[in-house]
C-alpha cells in the first residue's frame, strides 16, 4: 500500500522535532510518486531548517511530470529529468546531492537522467523532514512510497537499478541509510521512519480524509532463518530461506 496526499487539503507527513542531525555529502533521496492532482509543483521529500524559507534539500515532482531536485541557501537551484513521465501512473525518483565541489543530479526510472553543478549549499545540519510538502508549501496530489534518504553515500548504477527494479531501500547500504519510510498506510506505525532517525506524524489527513492505495511489487529482505534439525537427518537437510520477501 502507498500513502495519499490531498494538495487541497494540506496532507502531509513531517518532524520539526530533533535539533541537531549531523548528514555528510553526499546526500541521496529517492522514492515512488504517483502523481494524480492538479497541474502543480509538489514535494516529495525536504529536508530542511524549521523556521527558515531557504537553507533546504528536496526532491519533488513538478506539473509537466518531470522528477526534480532542489537545493536552496540563497534561492532555488533545481535540476530537472529530461523527458516528462506520465500523470496517474507510478515513476520513480532520485536526486543525489555532491555538495558544494560537486554535482546535483536526478534520475526519473532508472533513466531521463540530468545534473548540474551544485550551486546552493544549505549545509548538511537540516534536522528537519516533510514528505509531501516543503514546510507549509508545495503540497503533493497523489500517492508516496518506499522515501528512503541517505547520509555520505552517492546512489550508483547497480543501486538505482535495484531501486527501479523494486528492490527495498532496505537492501541499499545500510549503514548510510537516514530515512527509510515504506509508508505502507495511515495506520498509526505503518507510515513511520523505520530507520528511528525521525518521529514522523502526519501533520493533516484534511476533513476528507484520504485512502491507501496499492504500489508497484516490492521486494523485502527477511532474516535468514533454519528448519529444525530432524532426527537422523544429514547435515545437507538444512535449509535457508531465500533474502527475497514479496512485497505490498
Amino acid at each position: 500500500m502507498a500513502f495519499t496526499f490531498v494538495e487541497a487539503e494540506n496532507t502531509s507527513l513531517n518532524d520539526t522535532t530533533l535539533t541537531t542531525l549531523s548528514l555528510s555529502y553526499p546526500i541521496s533521496m529517492a522514492g515512488w510518486i504517483f502523481k494524480q492532482g492538479p497541474a502543480d509543483v509538489g514535494r516529495i521529500c525536504s529536508i530542511y531548517v524549521d523556521g527558515s524559507s531557504t537553507d533546504r534539500l528536496e526532491l519533488g515532482y513538478n506539473s509537466a511530470e518531470d522528477v526534480f531536485a532542489l537545493a536552496n541557501s540563497t534561492a532555488d537551484q533545481s535540476v530537472v529529468t529530461t523527458g516528462a513521465g506520465a500523470n496517474n501512473a507510478w515513476t520513480h525518483g532520485i536526486a543525489i546531492f555532491d555538495g558544494p565541489t560537486g554535482n546535483i543530479t536526478v534520475y526519473r526510472d532508472n533513466g531521463n537522467s540530468a545534473t548540474a553543478a551544485q550551486t546552493q549549499d544549505p549545509g548538511t545540519d537540516l534536522p528537519d523532514l516533510r514528505i509531501g510538502s516543503r514546510a507549509a508549501a508545495n503540497y503533493f496530489d497523489g500517492a508516496l512510497a518506499e522515501i528512503a534518504i541517505w547520509s555520505g553515500y552517492s546512489l550508483t548504477v547497480d543501486d538505482r537499478a535495484a531501486l527501479f527494479r523494486g528492490f527495498s531501500p532496505l537492501f541499499i547500504r545500510r549503514g548510510a541509510l537516514v530515512l527509510y519510510a515504506p509508508l505502507w498506510g495511515h495506520v498509526d506505525g505503518f507510515y513511520r521512519d523505520m530507520k528511528g532517525t525521525w518521529n514522523i506524524i502526519i501533520s493533516t489527513l484534511g476533513t476528507n480524509g484520504v485512502t491507501p492505495i496499492d504500489h508497484p511489487r516490492i521486494f523485502y529482505p527477511i532474516p535468514a532463518r533454519r528448519f529444525a534439525r530432524v532426527a537422523a537427518a544429514p547435515p545437507s537437510a538444512l535449509h535457508t530461506l531465500p533474502m527475497l520477501g514479496a512485497g505490498r
